[in-house]
């Protein structure tokens, strides 16, 4: 059912509603109507054709709270638009559809973060984004983000420059999805320089690996000391030599080997396989004398927690703190171990290529290129690094 008369406030108060929505269409204004609903509320709206021809309706109100003159110059400035080329309700549309960096940040974790990093890493974003970037971007549309905006935000984060630095990295991954997924046309993070963190790599000297051992023979934890010893032999990761089982070792015979799962691995999701990791015979031996020391041998885990057997050890803090003071190494990282792994290898005439192998680092490319290369290979790494480290 439809009308036609003037609207004023008055007219309009007095539509009643009907089983079925109708429209009362204005004398005054070619397209200005006011909308029935069933439920008795109304809205003013405009009837219009865009330039392909195309039938469109904006809503341009409820009546309750726009006037009936107000409604009727929107209409009219809507009308002139429309002449002009352009497409109100269409605009309108497409408003509703603008991507906010929150809804990227959203669509980053489920359909990026969660999918293909560990649940860590994706906590590590969740928090850099509530702390940092969130209240910075989140209501900016994907699209107006501009090299000014990013140089604002690192400037804001001056005194953090760690975090701004995460905190840009995690951006950029952002922006450069943004663009594969037609939300932006460029990654503007690219152009933005980082804050020099100053990082200085530690590495263990001879000299101070003599104290660093003679520490650990004395220490009562003797599985943290293992573990620490571990750390220093392989350059594994922590993680990856708390969270080992003995199924994962094979300590028989002239080529002791090590295979670390994928899930324990750091970014295993790229690598989608086990790592085999040679060890060196020393290596070998401390696990083999703390299997025999073991007094629950039916335990899966090397390092099993000593409140918890049943789970893993959490961490080495404890008994790192401890041995570090009595080495007079203060300055020194669990993490500087495997530097200092890597350092001595390379340092012992061990290719990059093959000391990235035996410390397990992640990269397709090179892995598909090598995929033939031996164990007996890495395995002189392990082993150069542990005559090395020998005691003198």
């Amino acid at each position: 059912m439809t009308t036609n008369f003037k609207l004023t406030e008055r007219s309009v108060a007095e539509l009643k509603p009907t089983d079925q929505d109708y429209k009362a269409f204005d004398t005054l204004l070619p397209g200005f109507h006011v909308r029935v609903f069933p439920s008795g509320i109304k809205s003013y709206g405009l009837f219009y054709r865009n330039r392909d021809g195309k039938q469109r309706t904006l809503t341009l109100g409820r009546t309750n709270i726009t006037k009936t003159d107000f409604a009727r110059n929107l209409a009219r400035s809507k009308l002139v638009d429309v002449q002009n080329g352009g497409d109100p309700s269409q605009e309108r549309r497409d408003e509703r559809e603008v991507v906010t960096m929150q809804h990227l940040f959203e669509d980053y974790l489920t359909k990026h973060a969660e999918v293909r990093k560990k649940a860590r890493s994706v906590q590590g974003d969740k928090i850099l984004w509530r702390l940092h970037l969130g209240p910075f971007f989140g209501e900016m549309r994907v699209e107006r983000v501009t090299l000014k905006d990013l140089h604002g935000f690192m400037a804001k984060m001056a005194e953090r420059k760690g975090a701004a630095n995460r905190s840009l990295a995690l951006l950029s991954k952002m922006m450069s999805l943004a663009v594969a997924w037609d939300l932006r046309p460029d990654n503007p993070c690219k152009r933005v320089e980082r804050y020099p963190e100053n990082r200085k790599e530690r590495f263990l000297t001879v000299d101070e690996v003599d104290r660093l051992r003679a520490a650990l023979s004395v220490e009562e934890d003797r599985g943290g000391a293992a573990a620490l010893m571990l750390l220093l032999l392989t350059g594994a990761r922590r993680s990856e030599v708390l969270k080992a089982t003995w199924s994962q070792f094979d300590l028989v015979g002239p080529a002791p080997l090590w295979i670390v799962p994928e899930e324990h691995l750091k970014g295993a999701n790229r690598v989608r396989t086990s790592l085999r990791r040679p060890i060196s015979d020393e290596a070998a031996a401390i696990l083999l004398d703390l299997r025999a020391k073991s007094p629950v041998t039916s335990i899966e885990w090397v390092f099993p927690s000593n409140r918890t057997p049943s789970k893993c050890r959490a961490d080495l803090n404890n008994v790192w703190d401890r041995v570090r003071a009595r080495a007079k190494l203060l300055d020194v990282r669990i993490h500087d171990l495997r530097h200092s792994f890597a350092s001595a290898a390379i340092n012992s005439g061990a290719s990059l290529y093959m000391v990235g192998r035996a410390l397990g680092h992640a990269d397709v490319r090179t892995t598909d290129r090598y995929a033939h290369v031996q164990d007996s290979s890495v395995r002189e790494v392990a082993e150069t690094v542990s005559r090395a480290f020998a005691p003198r």
